[in-house]
């Protein structure tokens, strides 16, 4: 359906219902669109393409980085990590926090200490919180890229 600038109803005699729906205000001054409702949730009120790019708790995430992970913009305590990583005899069993719907976690591979994250090896869509990797697999470093699915925010 199309936007509708204005609607007037006249001689109406009955119970009607009338539905619309809102395209939410985003901010697209960052390397993703980020919801002005989210932003608003943890207090900014104004100014939303400047906080967009704001580390207003400190601790080196900018706040469209937070919405991507899914952790809280004004708490420093809160950020996307690995919670363990758990021998299953032949296998290793990754998690990680926060986990949200609509993200996809990649799970990335390094040889060694500072080569780089070259091999993917393990994709899950949140709110899958963990990974399980055959050891064969899992000799190196692990980096997890968190990214927005398509139909985000």
């Amino acid at each position: 359906m199309g936007a509708v600038e204005s609607l007037t109803l006249s001689g109406v005699r009955a119970n009607l219902e009338i539905r619309a729906e809102f395209a939410q205000n985003l901010f697209t001054n960052a390397p993703v669109p980020v919801p002005e409702v989210w932003l608003a949730e943890y207090g900014w009120t104004n100014n939303f393409a400047v906080a967009v790019t704001n580390d207003t708790d400190g601790d080196g995430f900018e706040a469209w980085e937070e919405y991507v992970a899914g952790s809280t913009p004004t708490n420093k305590a809160s950020f996307f990590h690995i919670t363990q990583i758990v021998d299953l005899e032949g296998s290793l069993q990754v998690s990680w926090a926060p986990s949200l719907e609509k993200r996809r976690y990649r799970v990335m591979l390094a040889p060694a200490l500072g080569e780089p994250f070259a091999e993917e090896i393990g994709t899950v869509l949140g709110p899958a919180d963990s990974i399980v990797l055959p050891v064969s697999q899992a000799h190196g470093m692990v980096l997890i890229l968190v990214e927005l699915v398509a139909d985000s925010p």
